[in-house]
Protein backbone atom coordinates (compact mmCIF):
# COMPACT_ATOMS: atom_id res chain seq x y z
CA UNK A 1 0.00 0.00 0.00
CA UNK A 2 1.52 3.36 -0.62
CA UNK A 3 1.39 6.83 0.96
CA UNK A 4 -1.85 8.16 -0.94
CA UNK A 5 -3.75 5.02 -0.41
CA UNK A 6 -2.73 4.70 3.25
CA UNK A 7 -3.48 8.62 3.83
CA UNK A 8 -6.72 7.86 2.15
CA UNK A 9 -7.95 5.12 4.11
CA UNK A 10 -6.47 7.60 7.59
CA UNK A 11 -8.98 9.69 6.21
CA UNK A 12 -11.62 7.63 5.83
CA UNK A 13 -11.20 5.45 9.14
CA UNK A 14 -11.15 8.81 10.51
CA UNK A 15 -14.12 10.35 9.41
CA UNK A 16 -16.06 7.18 9.81
CA UNK A 17 -15.20 7.37 13.96
CA UNK A 18 -16.32 11.42 13.73
CA UNK A 19 -19.65 10.03 12.64
CA UNK A 20 -20.15 7.32 14.92
CA UNK A 21 -18.95 9.50 17.50
CA UNK A 22 -20.98 12.29 16.99
CA UNK A 23 -24.12 10.10 16.63
CA UNK A 24 -23.16 8.19 19.89
CA UNK A 25 -22.85 11.50 22.05
CA UNK A 26 -26.02 13.60 20.01
CA UNK A 27 -28.03 10.32 20.32
CA UNK A 28 -28.65 9.84 24.14
CA UNK A 29 -28.94 13.32 24.44
CA UNK A 30 -32.13 13.11 22.75
CA UNK A 31 -31.33 15.14 19.81
CA UNK A 32 -33.37 14.12 17.07
CA UNK A 33 -32.10 11.80 14.04
CA UNK A 34 -33.31 14.15 11.26
CA UNK A 35 -31.52 16.89 13.14
CA UNK A 36 -28.20 15.24 13.10
CA UNK A 37 -28.47 14.35 9.65
CA UNK A 38 -30.00 17.63 8.27
CA UNK A 39 -26.14 19.14 10.20
CA UNK A 40 -24.06 16.42 7.98
CA UNK A 41 -25.97 17.47 5.00
CA UNK A 42 -25.97 20.69 5.36
CA UNK A 43 -22.50 21.78 6.63
CA UNK A 44 -20.76 20.88 3.53
CA UNK A 45 -23.41 22.79 1.60
CA UNK A 46 -22.69 25.59 3.96
CA UNK A 47 -19.17 25.68 4.21
CA UNK A 48 -19.19 25.14 0.20
CA UNK A 49 -21.00 28.22 -0.36
CA UNK A 50 -19.13 30.32 2.09
CA UNK A 51 -16.03 29.54 0.90
CA UNK A 52 -16.50 29.50 -2.77
CA UNK A 53 -15.90 33.10 -2.74
CA UNK A 54 -12.74 32.98 -1.28
CA UNK A 55 -11.47 30.17 -3.34
CA UNK A 56 -9.20 32.68 -6.09
CA UNK A 57 -7.62 34.19 -2.97
CA UNK A 58 -6.22 30.77 -1.37
CA UNK A 59 -5.70 29.30 -4.68
CA UNK A 60 -3.20 32.33 -4.93
CA UNK A 61 -1.62 31.94 -1.44
CA UNK A 62 -1.06 28.75 -1.96
CA UNK A 63 0.02 28.49 -5.75
CA UNK A 64 3.95 28.45 -4.90
CA UNK A 65 3.62 25.66 -2.40
CA UNK A 66 1.36 23.45 -5.06
CA UNK A 67 4.03 24.55 -7.49
CA UNK A 68 6.60 22.67 -5.51
CA UNK A 69 4.97 19.91 -4.72
CA UNK A 70 4.30 18.95 -8.59
CA UNK A 71 7.84 19.45 -9.20
CA UNK A 72 8.62 17.20 -6.19
CA UNK A 73 5.76 14.43 -7.27
CA UNK A 74 6.98 14.62 -10.99
CA UNK A 75 10.82 13.98 -10.10
CA UNK A 76 11.67 16.73 -12.30
CA UNK A 77 12.73 18.70 -9.11
CA UNK A 78 16.29 20.26 -9.61
CA UNK A 79 18.06 22.33 -6.59
CA UNK A 80 19.96 23.96 -9.35
CA UNK A 81 16.72 25.00 -10.83
CA UNK A 82 14.76 25.70 -7.93
CA UNK A 83 15.11 29.72 -6.42
CA UNK A 84 15.15 28.99 -2.97
CA UNK A 85 17.70 26.48 -3.15
CA UNK A 86 21.06 26.70 -1.72
CA UNK A 87 22.54 23.39 -2.23
CA UNK A 88 26.14 23.31 -3.03
CA UNK A 89 26.06 26.68 -2.61
CA UNK A 90 28.10 27.14 0.62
Amino acid sequence: MNSSQAERLQWITLTVLGLVAGLAIALPLGVPIFAIAGAMVGTPIVLSIVGLPHGPLVLQLLEPWLADRSDLRSGSFCAATHPTASIGSG
